[in-house]
């Protein structure tokens, strides 16, 4: 039910009061409905896990907790550190490799 910004429950008119009691209404009477269905109360099936977000208390909890060593990573090898040489080397092969190419075709 959205919060109204008036301060005060006699700030409402008696016909929106009266609306409000009617769904009031309606909504017990459908509650008690699904509890015969079901066999039980409406709390029996609505989930029992929510998500809970951290008070402030909960947060302070946490921030004063001793906390576990974070897990090193292992060093990852740098990918693509080719030398000028290794370079220099393959591109020689290559042309070699081309050049061979072409004199076979002609």
């Amino acid at each position: 039910m959205a919060k109204s910004t008036s301060s005060s429950f006699w700030n409402h008119s008696v016909e929106k009061i009266e609306e409000v009691l009617h769904l009031r209404k309606q909504i017990d009477l459908l509650q008690a409905k699904l509890s015969k269905l079901v066999d039980g109360t409406v709390e029996a099936i609505t989930p029992t896990k929510t998500k809970r977000r951290k008070t402030g208390g909960r947060k302070a909890k946490a921030a004063i907790a001793p906390k576990s060593e974070p897990v090193k990573k292992a060093k990852t090898r740098k990918k693509g550190g080719m030398t000028p040489e290794a370079k220099a080397k393959i591109s020689a092969a290559m042309k070699a490799r081309w050049e061979a190419k072409r004199n076979a075709a002609a």
